[in-house]
């Protein structure tokens, strides 16, 4: 499949409480990732804008139901951590650790989360080829997503940030998934007016500081 950022081998998912996996081959990788990308479901994931950007790199366009990102909800509710891995919202939201992939061991190194998931079924069919420990974690993987949302999404309603999250942040995924695939037109003309523009407003700006200051330092420093 056409991308050179992403290795997509294995499309795990979850519907009624049950997990599914699909082995992602050269002859069938743009048949699953099309009919994943136009299913007619609301779909729930992290970085989702990955997933996208691997459809549009392949001339996919039929995309729906790509509604919520876990990732984004993190940051919109944590903006000052720089660190929305999955194993970190894990940690935040479900207050467990997120098991870690030991393919030498072949076991799970933390597996105190996995209580948590009896409820879900397993396809054992699908996933010969898979050790126990990377079955393992990419459960716990598709689980987190399910079990996280909705406390995220609550978290978002009380802090007053749906309509940042639903109509600036999500939409802007696509956009920006679809820029980075295909890239977008500049007028150069226009920007490099734009950039003389900033650049004599930041000078003037830090001019007003020194003034006000009595002294010149660093403005750009946190401190």
């Amino acid at each position: 499949i056409n991308t050179p950022f992403i290795i997509f081998e294995l499309l795990i998912f979850n519907i009624a409480n049950n997990i599914y996996t699909i082995k992602i081959t050269d002859s069938n990788a743009k048949n699953v990732l099309e009919e994943f990308c136009s299913y007619k479901c609301e779909k729930i994931g992290y970085n989702i804008k990955s997933v996208l950007n691997l459809a549009f790199r392949n001339d996919i366009r039929d995309i729906y139901g790509f509604n919520d990102d876990l990732m984004i909800m993190y940051y919109l509710i944590n903006t000052a951590d720089n660190n929305q891995s999955i194993d970190k919202i894990t940690y935040e939201v479900l207050n467990a650790n997120f098991p870690t992939l030991n393919k030498e061991a072949k076991k799970v190194e933390q597996t105190s989360m996995f209580d948590m998931f009896d409820d879900s079924p397993v396809k054992e069919e699908t996933l010969d080829e898979l050790t126990d420990n990377e079955k393992e974690v990419l459960f716990a993987y598709i689980n987190v997503i399910v079990k996280t949302e909705a406390k995220l999404k609550e978290t978002l309603s009380e802090m007053g940030l749906d309509y940042l999250y639903n109509e600036v942040e999500m939409p802007l995924v696509e956009t920006l998934a679809n820029i980075e695939a295909n890239g977008m037109y500049v007028d150069k003309v226009k920007l490099k007016e734009f950039g003389e523009y900033i650049e004599k407003s930041v000078a003037e700006l830090t001019a007003k500081i020194y003034e006000l200051a009595g002294e010149e330092f660093n403005v750009n420093s946190p401190m």
